[in-house]
């Protein structure tokens, strides 16, 4: 376990039930970890709230500070709705990915990557890399807030970029990851060809599960074929906005649900149905609870 390796969890008062959950999650699945923080509520167990809670990217920039104060060099950044959606590899996580990142001078190695279905849009670098993605400067999302490792100070001088770029009001995660950073802009052209995506599937392995997963998407695949063919795209556009929730799970070393437990501000009904149909029942009780709570939050 590498002694400059942390995880904060990034959350809100109206999250907190589901950064609860996230946190859970964690601390069974990703086993052993890195020490655990949480920034973004008034409670005994996270850091000190310095800032304006609705200002997100100051209060990650003090958080930020802080772990830098503690000694701390790199960090998993994780936002409450993106709990592990199965075992994590914690050797690869703790070790071999952090050393990776040393080695390549890396602002942020992104752990929704390529393979599983999803495109390489950036480099390979190969086996002996594990078949890291360096992200091309141009890449839309090489800042992607889905669980990432992060340099920290090199995460402070983004956030220091951030503030100044967006009014106070608009200090959110959304302005954060989706601001189009190009090269000659205000941002060093250095740290934007620093950006990395993990290949999942090289790391993760196959499993019975991933085998099964794998069969149903190319039987969902050929069945979306079949349906746009026969009854023509509106149909398959129909189907889609109902099934294409199997598409979200990425497994990687950190296995995740792609845009997260939550969806512009309510919880995910797509995270629901793929909880449901993969048979994860007791996870399903305990999300079913929490969305209860968040139904009865002012």
């Amino acid at each position: 376990m590498r002694e400059d390796v942390c995880i904060l969890l990034s959350t809100c008062q109206r999250y907190w039930p589901v950064a609860r959950f996230t946190r859970r999650l964690i601390e069974q699945q990703w086993d052993p970890r890195p020490p655990l923080f949480l920034c973004g509520v008034e409670a005994h167990e996270a850091l000190p709230l310095q800032d304006d809670p609705a200002d997100w990217m100051a209060v990650t920039f003090s958080a930020v500070e802080n772990l830098r104060k503690q000694g701390f060099q790199w960090v998993y950044l994780i936002l409450d709705d993106h709990p592990p959606m199965g075992k994590c590899r914690a050797a690869f996580l703790n070790k071999t990915l952090p050393q990776q990142a040393v080695d390549l001078e890396a602002m942020m190695i992104g752990l929704l990557g390529w393979g599983n279905r999803r495109p390489g849009e950036g480099t390979d670098l190969g086996k002996s890399w594990n078949h890291l993605s360096r992200n091309a400067p141009t890449y839309r999302w090489k800042f992607s807030l889905h669980p990432a490792l992060w340099n920290l100070e090199k995460l402070a001088i983004l956030l220091r970029i951030r503030m100044d770029q967006y009014p106070k009001l608009q200090h959110t995660p959304w302005n954060f990851e989706r601001h189009r950073d190009e090269p000659g802009g205000p941002f060093p052209e250095t740290l934007l060809e620093s950006t990395y995506r993990v290949h999942g599937a090289k790391i993760a392995g196959t499993g019975c599960r991933e085998i099964l997963r794998e069969l149903a998407l190319a039987g969902f695949d050929g069945y979306r074929y079949l349906l746009r063919k026969f009854r023509g795209q509106a149909m398959r556009d129909a189907f889609d906005r109902h099934g294409l929730w199997l598409y979200f799970y990425y497994q990687g070393p950190y296995p995740l649900f792609w845009s997260g437990t939550m969806r512009q501000g309510k919880p995910s009904k797509e995270f629901g149905d793929f909880l449901k149909w993969t048979g994860r029942k007791r996870m399903a009780l305990e999300w079913a609870g929490i969305v209860r709570e968040l139904g009865s939050l002012p």
